[in-house]
């Protein structure tokens, strides 16, 4: 699979991680037009879910100034594609989007499968399909909420539910004390597909030999050494971010036909008990694994 990583992680960030621009008198399928077409965090915010609002109205001014930026940085699809070297475009049939290079060079397709609603809850199932790879398919599922008149996105994924309701998605943009050691979980997964989508990128490659291949500045092309999947924020080597130290090491990366990738992260807090309370791992497989002892985690250690 090449290209359906790449879909993957186009579905994620415009439905899971909350690109919303609900329309208030649409359908849940008229919504996909603000969506695709939101620039601005301003746009976006609003149609989060009510409790998640609160979250943020909960910091203080300076932390939300913070939030807001990295959310900026995370959620605004046209950024997420740009960095990809990919779009995404409506056809003609009002159901179906296409993810296409900058060429014009259509790579899959994302379509709406079906949708329901029932009182004030919504949900969508739509299937993301790679060209490049025989037509192989992914569903995902989203689920909404009317609240105040507005669409809202309360959760999604492929059928393993994302609750954007809950503190460990809150933590995602924000990583306080009391959810830093979640934040570092989630911070490995979007390492894990932001990963896998740099293999499919750039299938010649395979996986990166450092963490930084991942980062790079808008202003420049994106490269194999400067793939702007990720923020200039996520530079480091290693990589010290909220509090916690992480570890990447290339095994294998994977370029070679029939020889799949391998590699690890760890992530340990800087001070023990302090800016963390767990210590983490994970590897090609995306399960993020821990432990409560002040030590490097393993492939030994319980999943979470």
């Amino acid at each position: 699979m090449r290209l359906i990583h790449r879909l993957s992680l186009t579905v994620t960030f415009v439905f899971c991680a909350c690109m919303a621009g609900w329309s208030q008198a649409g359908t849940p399928e008229a919504a996909l037009e603000e969506i695709a077409t939101a620039t601005k965090i301003e746009d976006v915010e609003k149609h989060f879910p009510a409790k998640f609002l609160q979250m943020i109205d909960d910091l203080s001014s300076k932390e939300r100034a913070e939030l807001r930026q990295e959310m900026g940085q995370e959620i605004l699809i046209s950024q997420h594609l740009k960095r990809s070297g990919l779009l995404l475009r409506k056809t003609s049939d009002g159901h179906t989007w296409e993810v296409a290079q900058n060429d014009g060079e259509v790579k899959g397709t994302i379509a709406i499968k079906n949708s329901f609603i029932s009182g004030v809850d919504a949900f969508v199932l739509l299937q993301a399909t790679d060209h490049e790879s025989h037509d192989q398919s992914m569903t995902f599922a989203i689920s909404m909420r009317l609240e105040d008149g507005e669409w809202r996105i309360i959760g999604g994924g492929n059928f393993r539910e994302l609750d954007l309701e809950s503190e460990e998605f809150f933590s995602r943009f924000h990583h306080g004390p009391k959810n830093a050691d979640v934040g570092a979980a989630a911070l490995l997964r979007t390492l894990n597909t932001s990963l896998m989508a740099y293999s499919s990128t750039y299938p010649a490659i395979g996986f990166p030999a450092r963490l930084n291949a991942l980062v790079g500045e808008e202003s420049t092309e994106p490269s194999s050494d400067h793939a702007q999947i990720l923020p200039p924020g996520f530079a480091g080597d290693p990589l010290i971010k909220d509090g916690f130290e992480f570890h990447y090491t290339l095994v294998e990366p994977g370029n070679i036909e029939g020889k799949p990738g391998k590699y690890r992260i760890t992530a340990r807090p800087v001070e023990f008990g302090k800016t963390g309370t767990m210590s983490f791992f994970t590897d090609e497989s995306a399960v993020v694994r821990s432990t409560t002892e002040n030590r490097e985690a393993s492939e030994n250690d319980p999943p979470m």
